[in-house]
């Protein structure tokens, strides 16, 4: 534990490195999922309205689309990893899967 004129101290080297860094600190802790934490520590909490959560149905399927480099074996276990069934997933990664997928089934469907 450091003394008050320690804390003096690295308050000192700290105030100008802070206002430099301010930015960069801000985003690398959104990133991480850690600016909640950051401003809770800092007494500043109210300065972010809190995120409104999108409900979802707990048995919803996610539909993946698009050409990616990823295989479907790694996103299932990205999946996996959330809590996420891998049940739930419908995946179209490549050209001709999404040219014969219905994607009219998805209008109006709320399990979508």
């Amino acid at each position: 534990m450091l003394s008050i004129e320690e804390l003096a101290e690295l308050e000192e080297k700290m105030l100008p490195l802070l206002s430099e860094r301010i930015t960069e600190i801000l985003t690398r802790t959104n990133r991480r999922g850690d600016l909640d934490q950051l401003l809770e520590l800092l007494g500043m909490k109210d300065l972010v309205s809190p995120v409104k959560k999108f409900d979802t149905y707990r048995d919803g399927k996610i539909v993946v689309i698009g050409g990616t480099e990823v295989k479907e074996k790694v996103l299932l276990s990205i999946g996996e990893q959330e809590g996420i069934d891998k049940d739930r997933f419908e995946f179209c990664l490549d050209y001709y899967d999404i040219q014969k997928y219905d994607f009219r089934k998805m209008k109006y469907a709320p399990q979508y």
